[in-house]
């Protein structure tokens, strides 16, 4: 989630909605359309598959291609994490970066959060 938190807070999208992703299926910040390729994804990554009702609510609101380049994101990010696994590889701490970049002068609270921690 790093990656995916650091071009968030780079793009100024909508940090409230990311950080609203396990609430998904409750949240109003999410459309029906969000909630059937979230449902879809989580049933990927758990699962390893997808029930056919799962796919057909997908369908009603993504074209073939989305689909394709939704399940491609899903593999590819898979792949990634678990090349980084087998090499022992952690996070690279980019959400911290993104946030020290966009906090106000003088606004400690991640080092202060982060010291808590060590």
């Amino acid at each position: 989630m790093d990656i995916g938190r650091s071009f968030i807070i780079k793009a100024s999208m909508n940090e409230a909605k990311f950080d609203a992703l396990d609430q998904y299926g409750t949240s109003d910040l999410f459309t029906e359309a969000e909630r059937a390729a979230l449902d879809y994804v989580t049933a990927l990554t758990k699962d390893k598959e997808a029930e056919p009702a799962t796919f057909a609510r997908l369908s009603r609101y993504y074209s073939e291609r989305e689909i394709c380049e939704i399940v491609w994101l899903v593999a590819s990010e898979h792949l990634y994490n678990m090349t980084n696994i087998g090499l022992n590889i952690h996070s690279d701490l980019l959400c911290d970066i993104s946030r020290r970049k966009i906090r106000p002068q003088g606004d400690t609270r991640l080092v202060e959060a982060k010291a808590s921690v060590l």
